[in-house]
């Protein structure tokens, strides 16, 4: 190990000089005399030096390059971290202004060259011992003025202690003063030491005839018996007992909390508060509950009520029943997951609840079925409510759910929607959809019996159509009712279909007639072209249809576009019909058509040339019309 190491250094001394020779003198000299010696060449490693590691002192050369040593030893003054270490100046010039200058500038020695090494350690030693003089004094009155504050602050400690005490035992006896609390002290045996003067008339008797007694000399034994186990309790255990009991005092029954304290090895401190009204208060919520609790398993409806944490707090009978618990008290404490077998039900459940409570809002009669079916296996429905429970400041504190069995009411109102269901079926096979609607939302209409139609309706522009089955007359004749009804039933079945593809308004069938309109009751500006689409489709569909002769069926059709009226008319089986000239116009060109062609109207021409195939038949005689120019509709032009 090296001995260097362990050797304590009289001081760390920082010299500064730009000649080695003096840096190597001063060294060699100090370092034998048992000095830590540092050597820097000029001011501002010197300056670098100071920063790194703090000297005891410095001995500091005047002339130097680029800083001199009174420059150096301003820096060092104007820093607060090295304003107290000595500088002593060692300088060959002996003028006595620059050792004034020297002292001005924070010097507290000056030494001239050539110096005398002993002159040179003297002063060391001297500035070492006074730096060290200094340390001590500045320690001993740092200390002195510590003792000095924490003289003060006890004293003041003092004073407050003794106010403190002073305003502790006024509001001690204003304490006792107001306290309704009987305070008495008892030793083991139960015998009364002290009697604390509070609240004095609610003690058995007065305090002077309690004083010396015991309790059993007070009290009847039971009573007396409770009390001394009271005592005996705490003392043996060292903690605090607490009771209830009551009293008869001056002939009404007087409830008492109790706090028994040790406050020594034989002795107790007994501190009874007057708690009758609590009492009472309590036997009336509980009258409430009861009345609450019988009402509650008495309705027909399911309840049950959870905390914030979504934990069961309650229930009544019923829903306890349903949920298949013995009782109601069992459901406290548990949670869906632990009631329902299906996790994400339960999550369901709570996710619900959560929502109500969040956002305070109430979920009313909401229909959902029970997870668990009824004993003959049919879902059981339920009218379910969830309402958000508040305490007295508003603050949501948990979730309350009714749930009421509308089994019986679901399975009435689905039988009667299936009842409307088909009511409605029939009504829209007997009438179009609006004009159904217009029915249904004004029912007095259907009541009429003034003499007025039902519902009446100006159509400034529809095409009507009227198809005929060529010879069905004579080939009815010779088929039975019920094949020919069956026969019938297939080709209209096709044009009902047709004319519900092309958004087209059935109207009625006529013996082997059949009558389809476009453009009412809802308006559309292509009217024309959708029968026109679907006279061409009902002769394609026809050729489908065999006669007994092995021919296929034929049909004769007319068009035409014009103003009709169009309503409900009658008081029972009514229809929804069409009247007017373009009507009968229609009806005409059916009638003078010929088999396996579509005749239209000159004005239903003007409204299909452009992208229909249209060939003129001519003028033709029209009952009731004179003559009329005709077309035959052949098809859809390409392109």
């Amino acid at each position: 190990m090296n001995n260097d190491r362990l050797q304590t250094h009289k001081g760390d001394i920082l010299v500064v000089d730009d000649t080695l020779n003096n840096l190597r003198l001063l060294s060699s000299i100090l370092t034998e005399r048992g000095y830590k010696v540092r050597n820097v060449l000029n001011g501002e490693m010197a300056l670098t030096a100071v920063e790194a590691a703090a000297p005891d002192l410095i001995l500091l050369d005047i002339k130097m390059p680029d800083m001199s040593g009174y420059e150096v030893c301003q820096h060092l003054k104007a820093n607060v971290k090295t304003c107290e270490i000595p500088v002593i100046f060692i300088s060959a010039v002996d003028d006595v202004l620059d050792k004034v200058r020297a002292f001005n500038v924070g010097g507290v020695d000056y030494i001239t060259k050539p110096f005398q090494v002993e002159e040179v350690l003297a002063r060391i030693e001297n500035q070492l011992a006074l730096r060290s003089l200094s340390k001590q004094l500045i320690e001993q009155n740092a200390h002195l003025q510590q003792e000095i504050r924490d003289r003060i602050r006890a004293e003041e400690t003092l004073c407050v202690f003794m106010r403190e005490a002073a305003r502790s035992a006024a509001e001690l006896r204003a304490l006792f003063a107001a306290m309704n609390e009987l305070i008495f002290v008892c030793d083991a045996s139960g015998t009364y030491l002290k009697i604390v003067p509070t609240n004095q008339s609610l003690l058995h008797k007065p305090a002077d005839e309690l004083l010396g007694k015991t309790l059993h000399e007070v009290f009847e034994k039971s009573q007396a018996d409770t009390f001394l186990g009271y005592i005996q309790q705490s003392l043996e255990s060292r903690q605090t007992v607490n009771g209830e009991y009551s009293l008869t005092i001056r002939g009404q029954e007087v409830w008492f909390a109790s706090s028994i304290s040790p406050i020594s090895a034989e002795s107790v401190i007994w501190v009874a508060r007057d708690i009758t009204e609590r009492k009472q208060a309590e036997k009336a919520l509980w009258e409430k509950e009861q009345i609450l609790r019988l009402v509650l398993d008495n309705i027909p409806q399911q309840i049950f009520w959870k905390d914030t944490n979504l934990v069961f707090l309650g229930c009544n009978k019923n829903w306890a029943k349903s949920a298949q618990i013995e009782s109601p008290d069992a459901v406290v404490g548990l949670t869906d997951y632990d009631l329902l077998p299906n996790q994400e039900i339960a999550e369901q459940y709570r996710q619900r609840d959560h929502q109500v409570m969040e956002t305070n809002t109430p979920e009313s009669h909401i229909v959902e079925s029970k997870q668990k079916t009824s004993a003959d296996g049919k879902p059981v429905w339920f009218d379910v409510n969830r309402i958000p429970i508040h305490d007295s400041q508003g603050k949501v504190i948990g979730v309350l759910g009714t749930l009421e069995d509308i089994t019986l009411r679901k399975h009435a109102e689905d039988a009667l929607l299936a009842e409307q269901e088909k009511s409605e079926r029939l009504l829209l096979n007997i009438l179009p959809s609006a004009i159904a609607d217009q029915l249904k939302q004004a029912p007095s209409l259907s009541e009429k019996s003034d003499g007025k139609a039902l519902i009446a309706e100006q159509f400034n522009e529809a095409t009507i159509l009227f198809a005929d089955i060529v010879s069905f007359t004579s080939l009815a004749s010779r088929m039975s009712p019920k094949e020919l009804v069956n026969l019938l039933n297939q080709i209209f079945s096709t044009f009902d279909q047709l004319a519900e593809q092309h958004g087209l308004e059935k109207i009625k069938t006529i013996g082997d007639a059949y009558m389809v309109v476009g453009g009412l009751p809802m308006v559309r500006p292509d009217h024309a072209e959708a029968v026109a689409d679907m006279a061409l489709d009902m002769q394609r569909e026809i050729s489908r249809f065999m006669r007994d002769d092995g021919e296929p069926f034929r049909l004769r059709i007319g068009i035409n576009t014009g103003s009709v009226v169009a309503g409900v008319i009658g008081i029972k089986k009514f229809i929804y019909d069409l009247w007017g000239d373009a009507v009968n116009v229609a009806s005409r060109m059916q009638d003078h058509g010929v088999a396996g062609s579509i005749q239209v109207s000159a004005a239903t021409y003007e409204r299909l040339k452009e992208l229909y195939v249209l060939q003129e038949r001519g003028a033709i005689a029209i009952k009731g019309k004179g003559e009329m120019l005709t077309y035959w509709l052949t098809g859809k032009k390409i392109g």
